[in-house]
């Protein structure tokens, strides 16, 4: 990979007492978190306690109140970073193939036609083996399922150090969902696999995808809890959690 990185050992997200304002209103408070390489972690929350914000922040899309945050020992935006929006459509290119599309970020860095062709095979290989999405059609052809499919893919090409997700299966049956969480998680345990912080509501992907949830709650929402989705209780744990 030629992206850089946090020092090797070191956190490749750190925040330290965040706070986002929008308008007059707080929405993040002392928020502090670290993510280290190769941990995979889940933010939750109810809906509007800032969770995006929170991804926001650490993609460099929204500026901070108060607190430092680096990422990748860089502040944000951080270069080594794959983002899934929750509508992909919100970026994906709707004059592109899915084909250009999926291979933007190697024809940006000025990778060869064969470069391009042997990395959208080898992710195609991880995340959609059945070929099921069709890489001549442009965006606005597809479902949405296939759209956050494409845009995975997307994420994944460059061999990011790091991936965050803004619920990437939402759009998808539970089937689906369930054969990507489990394709998802094999893609970040690969060596040299990215860390990953993704926001869900689903709590079959915390149990099974992630280390750990971290819970955001509030208003301005703070950490509430931090729980290691491993643990003999954790469903019960999550559950009274986000009740409270």
């Amino acid at each position: 990979m030629d992206a850089p990185g946090g020092e090797a050992g070191g956190p490749l997200i750190a925040l330290d007492g965040i706070g986002v304002t929008l308008g007059s209103s707080p929405i993040l408070a002392d928020v502090s978190l670290s993510v280290d390489p190769g941990e995979r972690l889940a933010i939750v929350g109810h809906n509007g306690a800032g969770k995006s914000t929170l991804l926001d922040v650490m993609l460099g899309l929204r500026p901070i109140d108060a607190g430092t945050l680096s990422v990748l020992d860089q502040a944000p935006p951080a270069k080594g970073v794959g983002f899934v929006p929750q509508e992909p459509g919100a970026s994906l290119l709707p004059w592109y193939t899915m084909r250009r599309n999926i291979v933007l970020p190697l024809l940006a860095r000025g990778d060869s036609g064969s470069a391009c062709d042997r990395a959208l095979a080898e992710v195609q290989g991880r995340l959609d083996p059945e070929r099921t999405l069709d890489l001549d059609a442009r965006p606005e052809n597809l479902s949405g399922g296939q759209r956050q499919l494409g845009a995975l893919m997307r994420a994944l090409i460059a061999e990011p150090r790091l991936l965050l997700c803004d619920e990437p299966f939402s759009a998808l049956d539970p089937g689906a969902r369930a054969r990507m969480r489990e394709r998802l998680r094999s893609a970040c345990e690969a060596p040299g696999g990215p860390a990953l912080v993704l926001v869900t509501h689903d709590i079959e992907d915390m149990l099974s995808l992630v280390d750990r949830v971290v819970v955001l709650s509030g208003r301005p929402a703070t950490i509430a809890h931090s729980i290691d989705s491993g643990g003999a209780s954790a469903r019960a744990d999550i559950e009274r959690a986000l009740a409270s």
